[in-house]
């Protein structure tokens, strides 16, 4: 049996202790810093450690419950499927997070364990051990070896707990016909852009949550909530999109994609090297300097990032102001596109002119003495505020990839976040920065993991901005006539 154990610093003599037992009765076990090959990276070590055991045995202290590192191991774990066994050293109050990796899990009391006799019997008599490991199919159904990093240096994700949901009512796409209102809002409107991506001299406003509108209706097509729309295309396919959002005056729609069209990252490391900046590197450490963090792992404003730049551009050939999407500034070296035409390449002209430029507010990150910023955008991201929309239009929450996406995904990982536990939806990002993070972005569930609260849907905690292997679900902003008119004529030609 190879078994990882996973412990806190603080618990190193008794994790000695265990594992002289247990390869005392045959088994192989991992445990740092012991097998830490000397010159190789330790966050590589440890996650290769994890995925080259068949068990995972966690030494719970009140150290290694509050541990981060504890947490990410056990986190691979579940991630990998690989069993978790728990081995309680004292009484412990499990944090949030680490409560939802181990409720289902099987415990070992070793409170009064001298010789540690109750982990090693429990390793002799374990009854789901024989089928694991007999169960090849199971095997070789695990995720790859290459890290889901997130946090300090990890991707991969922790669903929020309840003390993080909707914390601000702000982040949404919001229209009126009075005037330009509060932070979180989308507003068609004439203004021009400054600095920072910050719109002056806006005319239209907003209003509780749909958009503005121009005069006149279209009758003749039927565009009402829920409607599915093919508008554009995108890696030779046309582009589903389904109505999100009416405006009160029902002139201008909120579309959005019907599935998730591409796995990227929402912002390429400055640095030009994920988690490194010059001979420095930060992949197992967490980082005080916010204005470091958001320079190794990608910027979390959606004003200044690079998928924002990817998806209002129409052009073959993009032009990013920063640090440009490559591989080699993501955190696999995967999936970079600053090579790839932009998204709006794939619409017609026709097409084109049914979008409507809107003001795009969004909350700010840590760093910003203001509530946010203010962008004009055909193409944009949803805020966390906007998916209340999705019960409104009974559209469900959770999207499945496209077959190019996953065609065009080199980091596998939709194998170990969504088919490996059974689902086909994905998860998505928002364009809202995570609190107390200059890298960390929100991002929308799978629905398969823990339920924050009452709200019917799962919010991640982050995903670094310069992790490349989540979905992009983009909406836009249509004139609702003009999109009436357009599917009228393609009707009529037989297109």
């Amino acid at each position: 049996m190879r078994i990882f154990i996973s412990h806190s610093s603080h618990d190193a003599e008794k994790a000695s202790g265990i594992c002289s037992v247990l390869e005392g009765d045959g088994h192989s076990c991992f445990i740092a810093p012991r097998d830490i090959r000397p010159g190789r990276e330790y966050a590589e070590e440890i996650i290769n450690g994890i995925s080259g055991s068949d068990i995972l045995l966690l030494l719970l202290s009140e150290q290694s419950n509050q541990s981060p590192h504890v947490l990410r191991e056990v986190e691979r774990a579940g991630s990998s499927r690989i069993p978790i066994i728990v081995y309680k050293l004292e009484e412990v109050t499990l944090t949030k997070s680490m409560e939802y990796f181990l409720m289902t899990n099987q415990w070992i009391d070793g409170t009064e364990d001298p010789g540690y006799q109750n982990v090693a019997k429990a390793f002799r008599n374990h009854p789901d051990l024989k089928a694991f490991l007999t169960d090849k199919e199971r095997l070789d159904g695990r995720p790859s070896e290459q890290g889901f990093r997130k946090r300090g240096g990890q991707s991969g994700f922790r669903i929020m707990v309840p003390v993080l949901i909707l914390l601000l009512a702000v982040g949404g796409i919001v229209f009126t016909a009075s005037q330009v209102g509060h932070a979180g809002n989308v507003t068609a409107d004439s203004g021009t852009q400054g600095q920072n991506g910050e719109t002056q001299g806006a005319g239209s406003g907003t209003f509780n949550g749909t958009a503005v509108c121009d005069e006149g209706r279209a009758d003749t097509v039927e565009l009402d909530l829920g409607a599915a729309v093919e508008l554009g295309s995108y890696g030779g396919e046309p582009v589903i999109w389904r109505v999100l959002h009416v405006s009160g005056d029902g002139g201008q729609l909120i579309l959005v994609s019907d599935r998730i069209l591409t796995m990227k990252a929402f912002d390429a490391a400055e640095s030009g090297k994920y988690n490194s900046d010059g001979d420095m590197d930060y992949w197992a450490v967490e980082i005080e300097d916010k204005r470091l963090e958001s320079r190794v792992r990608g910027s979390n404003l959606w004003c200044d990032s690079n998928i924002r730049s990817w998806l209002n551009s129409e052009k073959e050939n993009v032009v990013y102001e920063d640090q440009a999407p490559t591989a080699s500034a993501m955190s696999e070296k995967k999936n970079g596109y600053s090579n790839e035409a932009g998204f709006l390449h794939g619409f017609t002209e026709e097409e084109k002119a049914v979008l409507r430029e809107t003001q795009v507010l969004t909350i700010g990150n840590v760093l910003m003495d203001s509530w946010g910023t203010e962008t004009k955008d055909r193409v944009f991201l949803l805020s966390q505020e906007e998916l209340e929309w999705f019960g409104e239009a009974d559209i469900s929450l959770y999207a499945v990839p496209t077959d190019y996406a996953l065609e065009q995904d080199q980091t596998g990982w939709y194998e170990g976040y969504s088919l490996s536990l059974g689902v086909k939806e994905y998860p998505w990002l928002l364009r809202d920065p995570a609190e107390d993070s200059t890298s960390g972005c929100r991002a929308v569930g799978n629905g398969n993991g823990y339920h924050a609260g009452e709200i019917p849907y799962d919010i991640l905690d982050r995903i670094e901005a310069g992790v490349e292997g989540f979905g992009i679900r983009p909406a836009v902003c249509v004139d609702r006539q003009a999109l009436a008119e357009l599917i009228q004529t393609r009707l009529l030609s037989g297109r």
